[in-house]
């Protein structure tokens, strides 16, 4: 449920006339930085073997990122 929001409601607000955009190094690192906390606060930490473990990126990665949607949205013009 908070994914789907993520993906319908929270991405496209942030996104909003990204073709416009200069894509440059530090738009990029703060846009990956925020797409990277909201999916932390999505997928909270778990409990395995009585230890907490936080999620890694290649587990999180199962996704398109902000930055592909932003590509291919730039594609599509």
């Amino acid at each position: 449920m908070k994914l789907k929001l993520y993906r319908n409601v929270i991405r496209p607000i942030v996104t909003y006339a990204s073709e416009t955009w200069v894509l440059k190094g530090a738009i990029i690192q703060k846009l990956l930085v925020f797409e990277r906390k909201i999916l932390r606060r999505i997928f909270v930490p778990t409990k395995e073997n009585q230890i907490w473990r936080i999620k890694t990126k290649e587990e999180l990665d199962n996704h398109r990122t902000i930055l592909e949607g932003l590509n291919r949205g730039k594609l599509e013009m």
